[in-house]
């Protein structure tokens, strides 16, 4: 039983992982963490531990799968070691909850369970190293009605709703609940799920005027060969891609390019501040583009840049959360023994502090706009 219960527990693993990017099989999120029910409650809290790391070993080692383009293997699989240690505490607390007097009673044990697995994601996302929010199940159910709970709560409170269904299926296949418990609890999940979402009054701001942003993925070049690679290809790319887009005669109020579609940042690199400054003058609207700014003595920032359409650059957004052994490695001494891929990432990020907003001028309203600007992780 117990060598069934790992294998189980890592199989639940990959499981949650399928319910995010590339397969986007989001259903499968509860019914993963209704499969982790099963195998967690009423176990004991070394059993608790033991399965929940198993899960947290297997669903990060699936999910977290560009970290070996990163940073090399080793780190690939240290690091999913490390963030299965929360999923193990997880599984310790919730054994610890179902064996104790408070565990008496089932829909205590359910909400024990859906309350410790936000928590647990909860603190992931805070320590260490800044967090890691990576792999939270609320970012699996984007594309379906669940996500408005995000408007009450946010995505801890995504995750708690996905959670509870979890667990109110899971209770419903092992619980003494009977014959009429069991199939309530079932519905009782859907219903909160996905029924009860299209009951939030989800609102926002009032909305007086409108623009029109023209958004560029020039992507980046493939390194097989094919073509001849410079510092300046990638920028290159967004030029040629953004110039594409002014063919077809749209209007435009503002132009976004992605993180790190400039390798060298225009306001302390010439060819780059040209190319960036004819592309706007082109378009005659400001540019959104991503850099990377080498100025602090400390280490780089990742920076998103508003360029006039004079070519005059306006202000910038540094990134607030660097990701973890991908744009800083943490502990590099003591990495690098396990790895020689460290060099990989030569210069550690360091955190921006600027609030992420950014005012662009729009002519068409003749006023500035205030932009949201929203860095990957």
């Amino acid at each position: 039983p117990v060598l069934l219960r790992l294998l189980g527990s890592a199989a639940l693993g990959v499981a949650l992982s399928a319910a995010f990017d590339p397969l986007d099989w989001w259903f499968v999120a509860p019914l993963a963490l209704a499969g982790l029910w099963v195998v967690l409650d009423g176990r004991t809290v070394r059993g608790g531990l033991g399965y929940g790391w198993t899960f947290g070993i297997a669903f990060m080692g699936s999910h977290v799968w560009w970290v070996y383009l990163s940073a090399g293997l080793a780190p690939a699989l240290v690091l999913p070691v490390i963030l299965g240690a929360f999923y193990a505490l997880f599984g310790a607390a919730f054994a610890l909850v179902s064996r104790s007097r408070l565990g008496d009673r089932l829909l205590t044990r359910v909400a024990a369970f859906a309350i410790l697995w936000m928590g647990g994601e909860t603190f992931r996302a805070m320590w260490p190293y800044g967090g890691f929010p990576w792999g939270r199940v609320a970012f699996s159910q984007v594309d379906v009605p669940t996500v408005d709970y995000a408007w009450l709560g946010g995505a801890s409170l995504v995750s708690f709703i996905v959670a509870l269904a979890g667990a109110l299926i899971g209770a419903a296949v092992r619980s003494e609940a009977g014959i009429i418990g069991r199939p309530a609890m079932a519905l009782s999940a859907l219903v909160l799920w996905l029924v009860v979402p299209f009951a939030i009054p989800v609102t926002s701001l009032e909305r007086t005027d409108t623009i029109t942003v023209g958004v560029v993925q020039g992507n980046v070049p493939v390194r097989d060969g094919s073509e001849s690679i410079t510092a300046y290809t990638t920028l290159q790319k967004h030029a040629d891609e953004t110039y594409r887009l002014l063919e077809q005669g749209d209007h435009l109020d503002l132009i976004v390019w992605p993180e790190d579609s400039a390798d060298w940042d225009p306001r302390a690199d010439a060819r780059t501040a040209e190319i960036v400054g004819d592309v706007a003058a082109a378009a005659g609207v400001p540019i959104l583009v991503g850099t990377t700014d080498f100025t602090p003595e400390d280490g780089r920032l990742n920076t998103s840049l508003l360029i006039d359409a004079d070519g005059t650059p306006l202000g910038g957004y540094s990134k607030q959360r660097p990701v973890p052994f991908g744009e800083f490695v943490p502990l590099r001494e003591w990495v690098t023994r396990l790895s020689d891929q460290v060099g990989r990432v030569p210069v550690d990020m360091i955190a921006g502090t600027e609030p992420a907003a950014l005012d662009a001028p729009i002519a068409s309203l003749g006023r500035d706009v205030t932009l949201g600007i929203a860095i990957c992780f």
